[in-house]
């Protein structure tokens, strides 16, 4: 034998070794990735494994290597991308070296905000994960337990970036769960909220209340629903308001309606036929401008249009709104310097009182409201006193009061309220024909009124002048207007020496007849002439001539 001799030869067959783990495909970075060498059948067992894994950036990476025969690798990636892992056997490279394997992050994959979605509409959300490394992305949508079907599309553009999307059935909240290589992605499960369907939405006033015989306007906003044909009906408390008026725009709809009569209304507005959500509708009509005060607006106010006010004394305004329309009535009663006190005593026949009391002298504003509109003259406008008013101080004086006024001729005379308290002058005058009596203050004298009027048609007249709606001394006043100029005479323009000449004069249209003059002359002599009354109000003349030639007839009435 060579000394020696028998020599040991150790055989190994590296095509025995094999190589697994997941450590060697998708690894998460910064925890340890794990493989195995099993090299058990390779022969007899060698020191000379040798492994190496290198990271993206081409450095090393450390591993561990434990075990004998069946070795356990470990080592931690701390960057995205593919590492390389190589596995040595006896200096040979074992099958499958080097290995690829693929670290990811999952704390890179980006999730968007997923927004309040809607039932039946398409709802979705973004994935982010260009930055995780290489790996399987997929997510679930479940709704009470059940899963619902969901796309996801990877952007043609940006690679590593989806558009998640579904369609949720029931208004409940979604969950969704993102996974990246089976993992679960940070801040999962994320939460969706569902409402229900879109329904059109009516807003406006016409929906609320209205006033009879004014539009009345409401929208319907459609944005995001279905293009389903919008109906609106009206009714009224006693028959269907014909007057709707629909207008469709892209996204709502506007409407109005002009209701004929008072009372609770029914406004009725569907969508593809099915009620949108408040309707029907219950807006309460009114109309203000049947608010009256009892007793007539002119049976409160002084002839300027003005409430007589006296400070300390209250005042009550007494109202009926029965034929109103349902409603409630607000006043506000505003002095130069403050808001006063008001009540408003409602009683069960549809009377209602407002009252207050003026604390100063002055302007006063009342405003009074049914269903926050004006009733009819609202805001009133109020003069407060220190004093009542007293018409029994009023002087009248002047030409114009008569007894006999001159038709036809501008008459005048004066009214002096100075020592009567606040207050203003109305005057009246009727007779065959209203005569319009003007009244014009006089500069510089408090409560002073000149009066003008000119009576175009003769007869007899009634005036009446109040001071703040009370009769004044002497009131009212009978006067007779008289026209001379309508007196007019019948008969012949010649005549016979000796005999008498018949003729008539008529008066009736001038008025009162008055005193009545006739006088004949002739060349150098004056006729006799003699009057008598006809039974018809007309007057007889005979006229007895005394020489021959032109003749005047001169008739005067009243002196003209």
């Amino acid at each position: 034998l060579v000394p020696g001799s028998p020599y040991r030869v150790r055989v190994t067959d590296v095509s025995q070794v094999s190589v697994s783990g997941h450590g060697l495909n998708y690894v998460p970075v910064g925890k340890t990735a794990v493989f195995s060498v099993d090299a058990t059948h390779a022969g007899e067992p060698d020191s000379r494994l040798h492994v190496t894994a290198l990271g993206p950036d081409l450095r090393e990476v450390p591993v561990n290597v434990s075990g004998s025969g069946t070795y356990n690798c470990e080592y931690v990636p701390n960057l995205v991308g593919n590492h390389t892992i190589s596995v040595t056997y006896g200096a040979e490279q074992v099958r499958g070296s080097p290995f690829t394997a693929r670290a990811y992050d999952l704390t890179r994959v980006k999730v968007s905000d997923i927004e309040t979605g809607e039932v039946g509409k398409p709802m979705g959300f973004q994935i982010n994960a260009s930055d995780a490394g290489k790996g399987t992305l997929r997510s679930e949508v479940t709704c009470q337990g059940r899963q619902i079907y969901s796309e996801m599309k990877e952007s043609p553009r940006d690679s590593g970036r989806y558009d998640v999307n579904f369609t949720p059935k029931i208004a409940e909240r979604h969950d969704v769960m993102v996974y990246f290589n089976n993992e679960v992605v940070p801040g999962c499960p994320l939460l969706a909220d569902v409402r229900p369907e879109r329904s059109p939405i009516a807003s406006g006033n016409g929906l609320r209340e209205g006033v009879e015989g004014r539009s009345c306007d409401f929208t319907v906003d459609t944005a995001g629903c279905k293009k389903d044909k919008i109906d609106v009906q009206v009714f009224g408390p006693n028959a269907e308001c014909n007057n709707v008026n629909v207008v469709q725009h892209a996204d709502r709809v506007e409407c109005s309606y002009v209701p004929r009569e008072t009372g609770v209304h029914v406004v009725d507005i569907t969508h593809g036929g099915k009620e949108i959500p408040g309707s029907p509708f219950q807006p309460v009509i009114v109309n203000p401008h049947r608010v009256s005060v009892i007793g007539g607006m002119d049976s409160i106010l002084a002839a300027n249009g003005r409430l007589p006010l006296v400070v300390s004394e209250r005042c009550t305004i007494p109202l009926s709104a029965s034929q109103a329309g349902p409603g409630r009535m607000t006043a506000r009663v505003r002095s130069a310097s403050r808001d006063l006190p008001v009540d408003v005593d409602v009683k069960p026949d549809g009377k209602h009182y407002v009252s207050f009391v003026p604390e100063e002298e002055g302007e006063h504003n009342i405003d009074i409201k049914w269903n926050d509109h004006h009733i009819n003259r609202s805001p009133l406008l109020g003069d407060a006193d220190q004093y009542a008013v007293d018409a029994r101080r009023v002087e009248l004086s002047g030409t114009g009061l008569g007894p006999e006024v001159k038709g036809s001729t501008p008459q005048e005379f004066l009214i002096d309220g100075s020592r009567a308290g606040r207050g203003s002058p109305h005057v009246n005058m009727n007779g065959p024909k209203p005569v319009e009596v003007a009244l014009e203050p006089i500069p510089g004298r408090k409560n002073v009124y000149k009066a003008k009027y000119e009576a175009t048609e003769p007869g007899e007249y009634q005036m009446n002048c109040l001071w703040s709606h009370k009769e004044v001394p002497g009131s009212p006043y009978d006067i007779q207007v008289y026209d001379s100029r309508r007196v007019t005479y019948a008969g012949p323009d010649t005549g016979n020496l000796g005999r008498t000449v018949k003729g008539i004069i008529d008066p009736r249209r001038a008025g009162k007849q008055g005193n009545m003059k006739v006088r004949c002359s002739g060349p150098s002599k004056r006729a006799d002439v003699s009057l008598s009354e006809n039974g018809d109000g007309t007057i007889a003349v005979e006229i007895l001539p005394h020489e021959a030639g032109p003749h005047n007839l001169e008739i005067r009435c009243n002196d003209e």
